[in-house]
């Protein structure tokens, strides 16, 4: 793999975001990644839109484009990535300019989604420019790109890093735009209008072309990919400290994080320190008055608890949970002193007679990999409703082709089911399956497509 070698550059750099910069730090593991060390293009991760057939070698995607052959390179990922990503691209192009930076007809990199009729949205390097695109429906549902909100930041030295294989960058959340190169040089940082971030899951696009270029005396161009990682991001984080004292009892104490989670937020938290029960001094899983010690055993329940929303069902903590949010509201966190009810066990109350201080740790992490809830436009080839459901989801499929396969996947990628579709409606009854987050696949000869569903 290549490696970025500008170290004080990048010491410097990282000294200088560290203490002025608010970046949102991103997961260690990537949720989309391809190094390209096979021969061929990995048909579970990509689209050959133009059907080229591009080569690679040497642990490099490369994709060219040939103006007197009429050649275009157009690579574009299977699964689309919501806000709250960031997205690694080490690359470099043989050529990858052009004479106006208001233009994306040139080879582009980044973050993409067509919808047709003239409509997409955007986050590429094209041109010199980090491009933000933002194309709008206009009369007849034919988009134009809006030049309120569509924007073109010129990259600093251009000529010179495009020659090189560089790492971009890009870092998307809801509210911002970032774009890093070698991890030190920052193009774009919090200065443009919420109004001009797209707010649709796209697809990363890798693009050869060199249409615009012709007017330069340009005929080819060619565009080495050495790598790809797409990181979800943690956008919420707090800590805090749990106290409870023996006059709290039956009071039912939760304190609000401050954290207001969404509905598919993987919410991570973790705690640590002494609480003092009726069983004697213990951690985070529990602290028991004696005459509950075996009932509150059973029920595998713990001293520090959770709700999402101040009414919800309490659900145990112990050291350490980790879960997607169902439901939209604020996250609390307190005491298990005497619950009704805990995670879903009715056993007459949860009763805990403890006291201590518990040092807790919450982080929210958005689920990058994703094509939206409901985002059913009239564009789509697949609608599914009802979309979060309890048991029967009806999917509707606009242009059947000769071979269709459907299947439905968790968020680790295990395939749950699997059936050919002859039908342009059928019903699916996920009645079976546990509450969370599934991906709705539908596999044809001509596109992959994939939906996001909540079972509830």
């Amino acid at each position: 793999m290549t490696k970025i070698n500008n170290f004080c550059l990048r010491l410097i750099m990282g000294i200088f975001l560290l203490f002025s910069c608010s970046l949102l730090n991103a997961q260690n593991t990537c949720v989309f990644n391809d190094s390209f060390e096979s021969n061929t293009l990995n048909a579970l991760k990509w689209w050959d839109v133009n059907t080229i057939n591009p080569l690679i070698g040497n642990s490099y995607l490369i994709l060219t484009s040939n103006l007197t052959q009429n050649t275009k390179s157009d690579i574009q990922s299977l699964p689309n990535f919501n806000y709250c990503c960031k997205l690694d691209i080490i690359a470099k192009s043989s050529h990858w300019a052009s004479g106006s930076i208001n233009k994306t007809d040139d080879t582009s990199i980044g973050l993409e989604m067509y919808y047709g009729k003239g409509c997409h949205d955007g986050i590429v390097i094209t041109n010199g420019v980090l491009g933000i695109l933002r194309a709008f429906p206009i009369e007849g549902n034919i988009c134009s790109g809006d030049p309120i909100y569509q924007k073109y930041i010129p990259i600093p030295n251009w000529n010179i890093l495009r020659k090189n294989m560089n790492k971009y960058s890009f870092i998307w959340t809801k509210k911002r735009i970032d774009l890093i190169i070698n991890d030190s040089i920052i193009v774009l940082h919090d200065s443009i209008s919420i109004d001009s971030i797209p707010n649709r899951a796209m697809k990363v696009r890798l693009n050869c072309n060199v249409d615009f270029d012709f007017n330069q005396g340009v005929t080819a161009d060619t565009l080495w990919i050495d790598e790809i990682c797409v990181k979800s991001l943690i956008y919420k984080k707090n800590s805090m400290k749990i106290t409870a004292k023996p006059t709290d009892w039956h009071n039912d104490v939760l304190t609000s994080t401050g954290i207001n989670v969404e509905v598919g937020d993987k919410i991570v938290i973790t705690a640590s320190g002494t609480w003092n029960g009726g069983g004697g001094d213990v951690g985070p899983d529990g602290g028991t008055q004696s005459d509950f010690q075996s009932l509150v055993r059973t029920a595998h329940l713990g001293a520090l608890v959770g709700r999402i929303g101040r009414n919800d069902t309490a659900f145990m903590v112990g050291h350490e949970k980790t879960f997607i949010a169902m439901k939209r509201d604020t996250l609390f966190l307190g005491y298990n002193d005497n619950m009704g009810k805990c995670d879903n066990i009715n056993i007459g109350s949860c009763y805990d007679d403890n006291k201590g201080i518990l040092s807790v740790d919450v982080t929210v992490n958005d689920i990058c990999l994703s094509n939206g809830i409901s985002e059913n436009s009239s564009l789509d080839n697949v609608k599914i409703y009802p979309n979060p459901t309890r048991s029967i989801i009806i999917i509707e499929i606009t242009q059947l082709t000769k071979e269709n396969i459907l299947t439905i996947c968790n968020i680790n990628g295990q395939e749950l089911i699997r059936q050919q579709v002859k039908d342009s409606k059928i019903q699916i009854d996920i009645s079976n399956l546990t509450s969370g987050i599934y991906f709705v696949k539908l596999i044809t000869d001509k596109t992959v497509e994939v939906r996001k569903i909540i079972k509830e």
